[in-house]
């Protein structure tokens, strides 16, 4: 190749010739019109110079990765805060209802009476409470007392599932302001008054009276709760059209509720039968606003008569003064004994006077005699 190649073909050879592919005589030729071309060496030069930096590619590279590197480490980070966030919300929770306790309305809400008994008294500014979670599944892990006014102190406990603290009895001391005359419970129930101790019993009557007549299912609660065993078939119905309102009770074919070891005779059963119904009116007539009257039937199988009667407010007050037996009591008409846990507890304990029999049937005034 003798003639002196043109810039165009040495161009195109070019990358070629880079690359060290062309032939000898192409070779020379093409080195021999480079060294009179400036601007073809300078085509040649440029485009050698994508050899440094293909050889600074692994270099990019490295960049590129670290780049990504923390990009997914900024990705990661907002993932960890927000886990350890939700685990120090369970730790709190936990902690909250395991091992802080929260007060027992929560827990006892539904059945406050399965859970905790509580006993109190107070000597002056200087109150002492006992309170039993035994069986119940829960334990105190700690008591608060509030001052609700003077003379006034509720007590407050804080329950926990039975895990790190166990089930028993826990005693609290607490120093008022002023003399108490009234412990409350953590349900507002009273348990402790002027001198009384108020029995589990009488707290969960207090929060079963009525105040609403119409309230049927609270009716019902209350009358399953006081009964004095009366039959299980027996049923009431409410007489709330027109004032006066009343509760009529009745059940028709019953076995008595004593075996006839017992009581063998009319005599005895009689009465029996007719004083459970009379003092589950007094019961009644105190813990139902607005009840004025209760009227009862009852049929038994085994005894050829029906039991009836009806208690008013007076009657049920005089019925009460009866067995009494000397007593004074606390409050002036039947519903005066549900306005306070003492006099309601008084109330029930003359009801529940084991002598009371002894006195119905000797009473001429009693069961129509």
């Amino acid at each position: 190749m003798s003639e002196k190649l043109p810039c165009g073909i040495v161009r195109d050879l070019l990358p070629l010739y880079a690359d060290g592919l062309t032939g000898p005589e192409t070779t020379e030729a093409v080195k021999a019109h480079l060294e009179g071309c400036s601007e073809c060496r300078e085509a040649l030069r440029v485009m050698k110079e994508g050899e440094p930096e293909a050889a600074c590619e692994p270099e990019k590279e490295a960049r590129e990765i670290d780049y990504l590197k923390k990009v997914k480490k900024r990705s990661v980070m907002p993932a960890i805060v927000a886990g350890c966030v939700a685990l120090l919300a369970i730790a709190g929770v936990m902690l909250r209802f395991f091992v802080i306790g929260d007060h027992t309305d929560i827990y006892l809400a539904a059945e406050p009476d399965r859970a905790l008994s509580m006993s109190a008294s107070a000597e002056g500014k200087d109150v002492t409470v006992s309170i039993d979670t035994s069986g119940s599944g829960l334990a105190v892990s700690g008591v608060s007392f509030r001052e609700l006014g003077v003379g006034h102190v509720r007590v407050e406990p804080r329950l926990v599932p039975e895990l790190f603290f166990k089930s028993g009895t826990v005693e609290k001391t607490y120093h008022a302001d002023s003399d108490v005359v009234m412990i409350f419970d953590c349900f507002g129930s009273p348990v402790w008054e002027s001198g009384t101790e108020i029995s589990q019993r009488i707290q969960s009557l207090l929060r079963k009276r009525v105040l609403d007549i119409g309230d049927d299912a609270a009716v019902g609660e209350l009358i399953k709760f006081a009964d004095f065993s009366l039959p299980a078939n027996a049923f009431y119905e409410l007489q709330t059209s027109s004032e006066p309102y009343g509760i009529n009770i009745s059940n028709v074919g019953f076995s008595e509720y004593h075996s006839r070891e017992h009581f063998t005779c009319q005599e005895y059963e009689l009465p029996v039968i007719d004083g459970k119904y009379r003092r589950l009116a007094c019961i009644l007539l105190a813990c139902v606003k607005d009840l004025a009257y209760v009227e009862y039937r009852a049929v038994p199988d085994n005894i050829d008569t029906v039991i009836e009667g009806r208690l008013t407010e007076k009657d049920a007050y005089e019925y009460v003064k009866l067995f009494a037996d000397g007593r004074e009591l606390k409050a002036s008409d039947i519903k005066g004994f549900a306005q306070g846990a003492a006099s309601l507890q008084q109330l029930v304990e003359i009801l529940d006077d084991p002598n009371w029999f002894s006195i119905y049937s000797s009473d001429p005034k009693m069961f129509g005699r």
